[in-house]
């Protein structure tokens, strides 16, 4: 596929005119996690991210699913990936033949519950860490992530009246920085009525419908970006110590992953062999 960025409708033709399989995807580390994983898979695979494609679709997911339905209307063998995001908690998941989900809220979620994040710990720390310690550093991980992500689906479901950025509520307002422990609800809702300008009835009515999600999966309440800004945090602490306290970024941890998933699938059936384990 030409680093030009093509339409909609010029990416189906180009696929359905070439004599390899195609997988299509929201962006670039999609993109680079999946070259990797299946480097040597005897299909050899061309791959699509959503960038490349111009499109009057206001984000990549959309440019997907539209890939996918008109790639469905003939003959093919490529499939799409894309994030659940709160697809499902929200009653809006988008079916379609061909088109598949990340296990869990998105890539990053997938990431998190996969055997590569000890690896990726054991690399970047100057601990030798077991699989106890990663359940718990993954279980803070989620005990953090998980409030602002129910604050996300309130925010995203109309509870406020209207969509405020969550962007603009710092990942830290949600965690003591001593030790990483999940702040209280009071202090969470004080935070962001100070950085919305919400009044006492908006912060009433998140708090009566807060417990709503009490019963979701982390995997599927916690947003991706959330989980690896706590994870960034964590890194070079006394939870995460790393040499001289060295920090990493979110996209360097994610480099690491990538780097780990280097020709996994070699002789698997996909998409069909991995529904279950990195899809859905």
């Amino acid at each position: 596929m030409s680093s030009i960025r093509i339409t909609c409708s010029e990416a189906v033709s180009e696929i359905l005119m070439s004599k390899r399989r195609y997988i299509i995807f929201e962006g670039n580390i999609d993109k680079k996690l999946w070259e990797s994983y299946l480097k040597n898979h005897p299909d050899n695979f061309l791959y699509l991210s959503a960038n490349s494609v111009k499109s009057d679709y206001s984000n990549n997911k959309m440019i997907v699913v539209n890939i996918m339905k008109c790639l469905n209307k003939s003959k093919h063998t490529s499939f799409g990936v894309i994030d659940l995001d709160y697809d499902d908690v929200l009653g809006i998941k988008i079916i379609e033949d061909n088109l598949y989900y990340y296990k869990g809220q998105s890539l990053e979620i997938y990431l998190l519950n996969s055997v590569y994040f000890e690896e990726v710990l054991n690399l970047i720390s100057n601990m030798d860490f077991e699989s106890d310690k990663i359940k718990k550093i993954r279980k803070a991980i989620y005990a953090i992530s998980r409030n602002k992500g129910i604050i996300r689906i309130l925010n995203k479901n109309g509870c406020l009246g209207k969509e405020y950025s969550c962007n603009n509520v710092k990942i830290e307002k949600f965690y003591n920085k001593k030790d990483f422990m999940p702040a209280s609800i009071e202090t969470i809702f004080g935070s962001l009525q100070g950085v919305w300008s919400l009044t006492n009835e908006q912060v009433n009515k998140l708090e009566m419908r807060f417990k709503e999600y009490e019963k979701e999966e982390d995997e599927y309440i916690c947003h991706g970006h959330d989980t690896f800004e706590v994870l960034e945090k964590m890194v070079g602490s006394k939870l995460i110590p790393t040499p001289n306290k060295e920090k990493y970024t979110g996209q360097q941890i994610l480099n690491y992953f990538i780097s780990y998933h280097d020709s996994k699938a070699k002789n698997t059936n996909i998409p069909d062999d991995i529904l279950g384990t990195i899809l859905q």
